[in-house]
């Protein structure tokens, strides 16, 4: 089972969520920055819930420790406002405060669909024949490895971990490549060639959006029938 790490300073709604989300996953629970990272150095975290206003969760060490961690999903919610800094950590995905706790059940569950696919292990991706091991860097389909450059699986990686929206060229510069990168767009446009010729049969999940740019689709699992 995957676990997640809910940081709330408001006690009765960390409790609210807690109760949702435990059906699913082994949860933990923090009410400052502080002691969510006493948990990471504790226990396998596989995903991140935080309320921006947690106490210290604004602190740069704390973002910082994240960013090395950053194979692991992290979903900020509160007032846009309040996490502007965020903005500066594209690991980081954030969604407008809800009260409604179903929904966030409703994200949490999109979201570690699009970061595990089928595997209820942290340290896998799978998705139908396609695994991926996060630890190793190592993609395999139909259980053959598939050599991947170290910039091919960052890419694959980034749309895998925000599947169904799209990214234009110049923003995967920014989010994949980095600020300082001197090169242009067509940089994306062969590593997407390239990585579409190793995906083989699953070529056609990277999906181009005309005139806009790249995305990643999964279909999405069928709904259980009664």
């Amino acid at each position: 089972m995957l676990s997640i790490l809910v940081a709330e300073r408001n006690g009765e709604f960390r409790e609210k969520i807690k109760k949702v989300l435990q059906k699913s996953y082994t949860v933990f629970e923090a009410d400052s920055g502080i002691e969510a990272i006493e948990l990471c150095n504790r226990e396998t975290i596989s995903m991140f819930l935080i309320n921006c206003e947690t106490p210290f969760i604004s602190e740069q060490g704390f973002l910082q420790r994240f960013e090395r961690m950053s194979v692991r999903p992290v979903l900020f919610y509160g007032d846009k406002s309040d996490c502007t800094m965020a903005e500066n950590y594209p690991f980081i995905e954030f969604f407008e405060t809800t009260d409604d706790v179903d929904k966030i059940l409703e994200l949490v569950d999109a979201t570690n669909y699009h970061h595990f696919g089928d595997s209820d292990d942290p340290r896998y991706f799978k998705f139908q024949d396609i695994e991926i091991d996060y630890l190793h860097h190592n993609l395999t389909i139909h259980d053959e490895s598939v050599k991947l450059t170290p910039k091919e699986y960052d890419l694959l990686i980034f749309l895998l971990s925000h599947s169904g929206k799209y990214f234009t060229r110049e923003e995967l510069l920014v989010k994949v490549w980095g600020y300082d990168f001197l090169g242009d767009s067509r940089t994306i446009d062969t590593h997407i060639k390239s990585l579409r010729n190793k995906l083989g049969c699953y070529r056609t999940i990277v999906v181009t959006v005309w005139g806009k740019g790249y995305k990643i689709d999964l279909p999405k699992p069928a709904s259980p029938t009664n």
